[in-house]
């Protein structure tokens, strides 16, 4: 069996204009995901932390979607192992950082409460920080401010631009 000129001259001519348009097998997109690609998206679902003798944060959420990077979460209700509980419209997860926005709201477990629209949680060192404006409420009292930081582990709370309404008990 003979293989002919014009056979030989086709395949040649088809390899290369395949080169030229770009298809080869390394071209062919790989199964990785991009950083801006949705992974997995959960929907109505919570997270709870498994300690050696209790439960620690839980983590309820009407959506996350998980990307490379991080955890993006709609409608956030997070509550640690004190009972402190903060809830948030958005908010996403990464490098044990929380980064929370629209309608926050936070509530100590001593009945401290406050306010906000953009608040970061550091879950490793338990601290609050908000660089946006708050309203905080303390037995009858109430406090507004920016750049609110909130120590969780010392009961340590420091602000900007204070206007405060102080009401002392007998």
């Amino acid at each position: 069996m003979v293989l002919k000129i014009e056979y030989i001259l086709l395949v040649v001519f088809l390899i290369l204009s395949l080169s030229m348009i770009g298809i080869s097998p390394t071209s062919i997109p790989s199964s990785t995901v991009v950083n801006d690609e949705k992974e997995i998206l959960f929907e109505e679902f919570s997270l709870v932390e498994v300690k050696e003798r209790s439960l620690g944060q839980k983590l309820f959420a009407k959506e996350g979607i998980k990307y490379k990077t991080d955890l993006v979460f709609k409608e956030i209700n997070l509550t640690d192992e004190q009972g402190n509980n903060i809830q948030a419209s958005k908010g996403s997860y990464r490098d044990d950082t929380i980064a929370m926005e629209n309608n926050i709201s936070f509530r100590r477990y001593d009945g401290l409460t406050f306010v906000s629209e953009k608040l970061n949680y550091d879950i490793k060192s338990k601290l609050l920080e908000s660089d946006r404006g708050f309203a905080l409420d303390l037995n009858g009292s109430h406090i507004g401010g920016r750049n609110l930081i909130v120590h969780l582990n010392e009961k340590n709370i420091s602000a900007d631009r204070i206007e405060a309404r102080i009401f002392f008990s007998d």
